[in-house]
């Protein structure tokens, strides 16, 4: 028994519906389709892309209708912008799609998002900065939100870990704090190196950004 998801695309009915179901349905349904924006950084895992809508960007020749699904039309998806899952789902990659979000999410979340990516690898400080200027030629949403936020980021300086870290460090700058040194590697007595998450070590001074949402729990904050 099979059900239909999208015109000429169908599913086993033993296959649960769910995003990940309908998003193998939309590439198969528009092979130039890639997962976008928010719906990408959703699948990427990727912290501060919470959208419920389906976005897709596809060539700016191709103009699908998809029901249910936003689709953003592009004249530039080159292959590096592209990760190809076994699944058969197409999503932009890591920094383009924090470009691509950047517009629907605002500076504020971008920059959480910006700190997600590099603290977890995800992609480089000069990978975001070479999408930008690749990408923003005739003022494509997105490149004013992750420009200014690249431009307002210390290039040296470590990503934080998590939104927690970022209000603290958003809240230092609005009182006129000088910026904090990030990760702060800090030698003990008994030889055990810990991390600061904020510091300023010319006061001796260390600020830790704790809640049981950041720190898988209770046990694990009172050990920080």
């Amino acid at each position: 028994v099979v059900r239909p998801v999208l015109p000429g695309v169908y599913r086993s009915a033993a296959w649960p519906p769910g995003l990940r179901s309908t998003l193998v349905a939309v590439c198969r349904y528009s092979p130039d389709a890639v997962v976008s924006h928010t719906t990408a950084g959703q699948e990427l895992r990727i912290r501060a892309m919470s959208d419920p809508r389906i976005h897709v960007l596809v060539p700016h020749a191709n103009s699908p209708v998809i029901p249910g699904v936003i689709v953003h039309r592009c004249r530039q998806i080159d292959p590096v912008d592209i990760v190809h899952c076994p699944d058969g789902v197409r999503l932009t990659s890591p920094p383009r799609t924090v470009f691509d979000a950047a517009a629907l999410i605002g500076v504020e979340r971008t920059e959480s998002a910006v700190e997600h990516v590099l603290h977890h690898g995800m992609c480089t400080l000069g990978t975001l900065a070479g999408t930008v200027e690749r990408l923003a030629r005739g003022g494509r949403p997105g490149a004013k939100e992750l420009r200014a936020v690249l431009q307002s980021r210390v290039p040296w300086a470590a990503a934080v870990e998590s939104e927690l870290e970022l209000r603290l460090l958003r809240a230092l700058r609005e009182h006129g704090f000088p910026e904090p040194v990030r990760q702060l590697r800090i030698e003990l007595p008994n030889g055990r190196f810990v991390r600061a998450d904020l510091a300023y070590p010319e006061w001796m001074l260390i600020l830790e950004a704790d809640h049981p949402y950041w720190h898988a729990g209770r046990v694990a904050m009172d050990r920080d």
